[in-house]
């Protein structure tokens, strides 16, 4: 739904992305990568070399599809 557009779906992601568990961090991560949602770049970014706040693997993954996404 956020890599469509939608609004709330795409808030929910975000706010994912702050909280207190690591593993819902690293799940809203990946949708975030998935959805390609531009607007979760630098709270994704900030997690970059830092394994407590999320798997490395999807913290690249996501940043990876985040850049293939703002070529495109």
């Amino acid at each position: 739904l956020a890599r469509m557009g939608h609004e709330r779906a795409s808030q929910e992601i975000v706010r994912e992305l702050g909280s207190w568990d690591r593993d819902r961090r690293t799940l809203a991560v990946a949708a975030a990568g998935r959805a390609r949602l531009a607007a979760a770049h630098a709270l994704i970014a900030a997690m970059r070399g830092d394994a407590a706040r999320a798997d490395p693997g999807a913290v690249d993954e996501a940043l990876a599809s985040l850049a293939e996404a703002g070529a495109s």
